[in-house]
């Protein structure tokens, strides 16, 4: 959140993405997780979500490179 709000992003702006998106994805991941671990076992299952959601912060790395715009970069402008 900090970040964001550097960049220039209202919380009008966070709120939708980390609400929303941030429960679909919790939720996906938890059925993803039920369906996996059975088929290849709990510690390559918990490999696997340790690594993918280490990679999520990458998904950080862009705002923070290409920032101080408000968003602007992503979408029409307002």
């Amino acid at each position: 959140m900090p970040l964001f709000k550097h960049q220039g992003f209202t919380n009008t702006d966070i709120a939708p993405v980390t609400e929303v998106f941030g429960f679909w994805i919790a939720l996906g991941a938890t059925f993803m997780a039920g369906w996996l671990i059975p088929r290849i076992g709990m510690m390559s299952s918990l490999l696997i979500g340790t690594v993918a959601g280490s990679a999520s912060y990458l998904a950080l790395a862009f705002p923070a490179a290409h920032g101080g715009d408000g968003g602007k970069a992503f979408g029409p402008s307002r």
